[in-house]
């Protein structure tokens, strides 16, 4: 009789422990499911297919004591593209970018490497910028006409490069100028969706149609602030983060006018030769990249001595 219950007491026990052993797997499980760390949830793995990674140069210098440069980027549509060469440039040679104030054109560059801080990505991106987004449309009942283009394939692109993203989410922090059509009133945006308000910075009277800032279809009707805030230069100024560099791809040249003045506020002025490239030749793209990175160099020592950088500094960071 004895042995019979020590048996039995030995096959309930059998029975509690495999119970026991099978809610601790499936406990396991719903942890798992749920740690930061599992695909579905982890902020550490990217959802967005922006091209290939790479370590970002800036923060090999987190350590030495380098001052980031405040990057204003001006008007010039197709000129803009020597934004491309700029970013290279100061990537090759390890300058910190503490933020980006854009207008037109050079808030578009400046949001797609902001983004992420990136070369390999930025440029990436860059590819999906066709000239044509940004022509004019022909009317066929006008003579072959131009007309302002409605921008409705620049908002789709647009959407497709940045989807949901919002001024205050990016690696780098970015400030870009629109003006409202109704107040005049030149708007200076740090939040709220990237592509409405690249969209609206966009909007160049006999280019690119006007539109709506803060939402699609609702607010107010906005502009590019080109021809009143060309740059930036106060707000960058007032920033504090680090030297201001502008870099003019403008008509202008070095001429005086109405808003000189605050290029003077600048701690650098750079301006790319490309007087010789009209504003809606998009076909020079890689030329155009070429004669920022050019810009840029010749220049680097003048850059170098504002961030507190030395050659010796330089050549250690290039050997990281």
């Amino acid at each position: 009789m004895r042995k019979s219950v020590l048996i039995f007491l030995s096959f309930v026990f059998l029975i509690q422990g495999c119970a026991t052993a099978r809610r601790s797997r499936e406990s396991q499980k719903d942890q798992s499911a749920k740690s930061p760390l599992s695909t579905e949830s982890s902020p550490l793995v990217s959802q967005e297919v922006y091209g290939p990674s790479e370590v970002s140069p800036q923060k090999e210098l987190q350590s030495t004591g380098v001052r980031p440069i405040v990057l204003v980027l001006g008007p010039g549509f197709a000129r803009g593209f020597a934004y491309v060469g700029v970013f290279r440039a100061l990537t090759d040679s390890k300058i910190p970018i503490g933020a980006i104030y854009g207008t037109e054109m050079g808030g578009l560059i400046g949001a797609l490497y902001a983004v992420s801080a990136n070369m390999n990505q930025f440029e990436w991106a860059l590819q999906k910028l066709k000239g044509e987004l940004f022509q004019p449309s022909k009317n066929l009942l006008s003579f072959m006409r131009d007309e302002p283009n409605h921008g409705n394939d620049l908002l789709q692109q647009l959407k497709n490069i940045f989807g949901k993203k919002d001024l205050s989410q990016l690696k780098i922090p970015l400030k870009i100028a629109i003006q409202s059509q109704e107040s005049q009133a030149v708007l200076v945006l740090d939040r709220g969706s990237l592509v409405q308000a690249l969209r609206a910075a966009m909007a160049e009277p006999g280019r690119l149609t006007p539109s709506y800032w803060p939402q699609d279809q609702t607010g107010t009707l906005a502009v590019s602030a080109a021809v009143v805030r060309p740059f930036l230069v106060e707000e960058a100024k007032l920033s504090g983060i680090g030297p201001v560099v502008v870099i003019d791809v403008s008509d202008r040249g070095g001429s005086v006018d109405f808003y000189d003045h605050e290029l003077q506020q600048a701690d650098l002025v750079i301006r790319p030769n490309v007087k010789d490239v009209s504003l809606i030749d998009f076909k020079k793209k890689t030329e155009l990249a070429y004669r920022g990175k050019e810009a840029v160099k010749k220049r680097m020592s003048d850059i170098l001595s504002l961030v507190g950088m030395s050659d010796s500094v330089l050549k250690r960071s290039e050997d990281l």
